[in-house]
């Protein structure tokens, strides 16, 4: 997950340096994995075609992931749009799955 902010250039005439403030904040998530078809449309790649270009889906991202009742791992939100979903590998090994998705709102 990729967090920022848009660089704004306030420079003027008479500064002989770049001024930058910050602007709106930016983020983007992806993601690889490989498919599996035995949970139907449960699997990862369901919920992505399905969800594909769809405004405000909520995105949640865990690093460590995720075990019920834990309290100690933290994750990350977003709303967002799913901008990207790629199928492929060579012959002989098993299918991945890319995605990618950009923020629509901080959740």
């Amino acid at each position: 997950m990729n967090y920022s902010a848009e660089m704004l250039d306030q420079t003027v005439f008479g500064y002989n340096t770049r001024l930058k403030q910050g602007g709106l904040k930016v983020a983007t998530m992806s993601g690889k994995g490989f498919f599996d078809n035995t949970g139907g449309l449960y699997g990862i790649e369901g919920f992505l075609f399905t969800d594909m270009g769809v405004d405000d889906v909520v995105i949640s991202l865990f690093g460590n992931g995720l075990t019920e009742g834990d309290t100690t791992n933290e994750g990350y939100a977003m709303k967002g749009v799913l901008s990207n979903m790629t199928f492929g590998g060579a012959v002989g090994t098993l299918l991945t799955v890319d995605f990618a998705a950009e923020t629509r709102g901080i959740v």
